[in-house]
C-alpha cells in the first residue's frame, strides 16, 4: 500500500468515527438534561456551545490550515479531541460539560477541515473520487452513530459511557497512524503516478506563464483569481443552502411523518435511516463516475432533482410516496458537499486549508439557521409548509450551480 492510500485509509477512518460522534447527541443528550435537570433551554446550549466551538475552529483555519503541516495537525486534534471527549463524559458540572462540549467543538471541526484539505491536497488528479470516499464513511459513521449510542445506554450504562468510549476510539485511532507517523506527517502532496500539478494546479499554472496580447497576463492572471475565488464563496453559499436542507431534515423528517402523514414512530424513523442510504449510495456512485459525469453536472441537477423530489414528497397524501421521495432526495443530493469541495480545491490548489475553512464556515451556518427556519415556518403554517423550505433551498441552490458552470469558461479548461 503506498503512503497516499495509507493516508487516505487514516483520513477515512478519522471521519468515519467525526461521523459516528456528530449526530450521538440526539441520543445522549435527553439522559444529559435528566442527569444535571436542566431546562430545555439549557440542553440547547449544549448543542449551541459545540456548534460556537466549530465556528471558532472556521476562524482559525481560514488563517492557519494552510501555513501548518496538516497530517500532523490532523494527528493531534484526533488526539485532542479523544481527550475532550473523555472531558466530557467526566464533567461533574453543567458548566464544566458547556466548556467541554465548546472545546470538543473546535477540536472536532478542526479535525473536519484539515481531513478534507489534505485529502485534496494528496489526490489532486482523483479529487472527486477521494473526496466522495471521505464523505461517504461520515456517512456511514452518521448512519451508525444513533444505533451505538443507543446500544450502550440499552447495555444499562450511563451516557457518561457513550462519550468515554467514542474518546477512546478517538485516541486509539491517532496512536494507530502515529505508527506511520513520519510518512504520514511527511507525505508530499500528489501520489506517484499523478506526478506534477494537479488538474486545477495546470490550469491555474498555464493562465500565470502564458503571455496574452497586448501583455496583459498579468490582468488576466488577476482576474480569474477573482472567479476562482468568486466561485468558492459561490461555493460556500450552495453549501449553506444544502446544509440547511439537510439537517432540517434530518431534525423535521419524522415529527413531520409522524404528525402530517400518521405513520407509525418506527417506520419515521426508518424513514431518516432510509435518507441517510441514500446519501451514502450518493457518495460511493459519485466516487466513481463523479469525474465521468462531471462535477459540475452533479451539483447542478443533484440540486435540482432533489429539491423537485423533496417537494413533491412532501405534496403528496401517501406516506409510501414521501418515503420513497426523501431516499430519492438522499440520492440525488448527497455527494452535494465532497464534489463542492473538490470544485473549490480544484479553483484555488494552493488554498485548500483556507476554502475548506470558509466552505464549512458557512456550512455551519446552514445547519444554525435551517432547523429554526422550518420550525419556526411549522408553528405557524405547518410542519409541511416548513419541511417546503428544505426544497425551496435546494432549488436555490440548482441557481447558484449555474453561474459556477458558467465561470468555467474563465479558466484554461473546463472543470467536468
Amino acid at each position: 500500500m503506498t503512503a497516499q492510500k495509507r493516508a487516505l485509509a487514516f483520513d477515512n477512518t478519522f471521519m468515519l468515527l467525526h461521523g459516528l460522534t456528530s449526530v450521538m447527541i440526539g441520543i445522549t443528550l435527553p439522559e444529559m438534561i435528566r442527569s444535571f435537570d436542566l431546562t430545555l433551554s439549557r440542553g440547547g446550549l449544549i448543542v449551541s456551545a459545540q456548534n460556537l466551538g466549530g465556528l471558532v475552529a472556521m476562524a482559525a483555519g481560514m488563517t492557519l490550515a494552510d501555513r501548518v503541516s496538516k497530517p500532523a495537525w490532523i494527528l493531534i486534534s484526533v488526539a485532542v479531541s479523544g481527550v475532550l471527549f473523555g472531558l466530557i463524559g467526566a464533567s461533574p458540572a453543567y458548566l464544566m460539560l458547556v466548556g467541554a462540549f465548546f472545546l470538543c467543538g473546535v477540536a472536532v471541526r478542526a479535525v473536519d477541515v484539515l481531513l478534507n484539505a489534505f485529502t485534496g491536497d494528496i489526490f489532486p488528479a482523483q479529487r472527486t473520487r477521494a473526496m466522495n470516499l471521505l464523505h461517504m464513511f461520515f456517512s456511514i459513521g452518521a448512519f451508525a452513530g444513533p444505533v451505538f449510542a443507543r446500544w450502550i445506554l440499552d447495555l444499562g450504562l450511563p451516557w457518561n459511557a457513550v462519550y468515554w468510549i467514542s474518546g477512546g476510539m478517538f485516541l486509539a485511532a491517532a496512536a494507530v497512524a502515529l505508527i506511520w507517523r513520519k510518512e504520514y506527517v511527511g507525505l508530499s502532496v500528489g501520489a506517484p503516478g499523478e506526478e506534477g500539478p494537479g488538474a486545477g494546479d495546470v490550469r491555474m499554472a498555464d493562465l500565470s506563464a502564458a503571455p496574452a496580447a497586448g501583455d496583459n497576463s498579468d490582468a488576466r492572471v488577476e482576474s480569474t483569481d477573482r472567479v476562482a475565488w468568486g466561485s468558492v464563496v459561490v461555493l460556500g453559499v450552495i453549501l449553506l443552502f444544502y446544509a440547511m436542507h439537510q439537517l432540517g431534515t434530518t431534525s423535521w423528517l419524522p415529527l413531520f411523518l409522524e404528525t402530517v402523514r400518521g405513520v407509525r414512530p418506527m417506520v419515521a424513523s426508518a424513514a431518516l435511516s432510509f435518507y441517510w442510504i441514500g446519501v451514502i449510495v450518493s457518495r460511493l456512485l459519485a466516487s466513481f463516475i463523479g469525474a465521468r459525469l462531471g462535477e459540475t453536472r452533479i451539483l447542478l441537477f443533484g440540486s435540482v432533482i432533489g429539491g423537485a423530489v423533496l417537494l413533491l414528497s412532501v405534496l403528496a397524501s401517501s406516506s409510501a410516496v414521501a418515503i420513497a421521495g426523501f431516499l430519492i432526495g438522499g440520492i440525488a443530493t448527497g455527494a452535494t458537499i465532497p464534489v463542492a469541495m473538490s470544485i473549490a480545491h480544484e479553483r484555488l490548489p494552493q488554498r485548500t486549508g483556507q476554502v475548506t475553512s470558509i466552505l464549512y464556515g458557512l456550512m455551519v451556518v446552514g445547519r444554525l439557521v435551517g432547523p429554526l427556519a422550518i420550525g419556526s415556518v411549522g408553528d405557524r403554517f405547518g410542519l409541511g409548509a416548513g419541511i417546503i423550505i428544505a426544497a425551496a433551498v435546494l432549488l436555490a441552490a440548482a441557481l447558484l450551480s449555474i453561474w459556477v458552470v458558467v465561470s468555467e469558461r474563465r479558466f484554461a479548461g473546463p472543470l467536468t
